[in-house]
């Protein structure tokens, strides 16, 4: 049984959904409103990750928030946020250049899974990001959305979103990861 997929676009020319529901199945009824875990990825500016924090559970009290913050960022402080359960802080190796990112979001999907955790999104955000709409009509514009999932996507070198120079240094660039060297010999200190 072959999977229908909507590529209808949702929203302007650079955003798309892509539903990966089966045709065969009914689209469930979320009743009220959805639970959605924030997963916040960080490694920078700590008052504004609590900011961010705090904006998230008071405008969306059901939902989850998992924060990801770089072990070598600066310490978070996040005051009484850090005694509600529905906030879990991890420190974890930061990095650019490989699948960490896509690994610390696997990570949470598996501890999620592992305490029981029921939600119906998974949203990641950096921890830059900042709602724009009330929280309470992106859930139900995600509940109602007849999709599984949302993904950004655009033509970056030829499209309107993007200059030519923006695609050029993201998508032909490169990161690689050079090992700790330690000096062998003792360093003497200039006179």
């Amino acid at each position: 049984n072959a999977e229908k997929r909507d590529r209808t676009p949702r929203q302007g020319d650079s955003v798309g959904s892509l539903s990966l529901r089966a045709s065969a199945g009914p689209v469930p009824d979320l009743g009220e409103r959805v639970r959605v875990c924030y997963h916040v990825q960080s490694h920078t500016l700590p008052a504004q990750l609590v900011r961010l924090v705090r904006t998230l559970r008071a405008s969306s009290p059901t939902s989850l928030i998992v924060v990801s913050h770089a072990e070598d960022g600066p310490e978070l402080d996040l005051g009484e946020l850090a005694a509600v359960p529905a906030v879990i802080v991890r420190r974890v190796p930061g990095g650019y250049g490989d699948f960490s990112h896509l690994d610390r979001w696997l990570e949470v999907v598996d501890l999620l899974a592992d305490r029981g955790e029921d939600y119906d999104w998974l949203c990641n955000l950096s921890g830059q990001d900042y709602p724009l709409v009330p929280l309470a009509q992106a859930e139900r514009e995600l509940a109602d959305g007849g999709a599984d999932a949302y993904l950004q996507l655009f033509p970056a070198f030829d499209g309107p979103k993007w200059p030519r120079s923006k695609a050029v240094t993201r998508y032909r660039f490169g990161y690689v990861r050079l090992p700790i060297v330690q000096p062998k010999l003792p360093i003497e200190q200039a006179y």
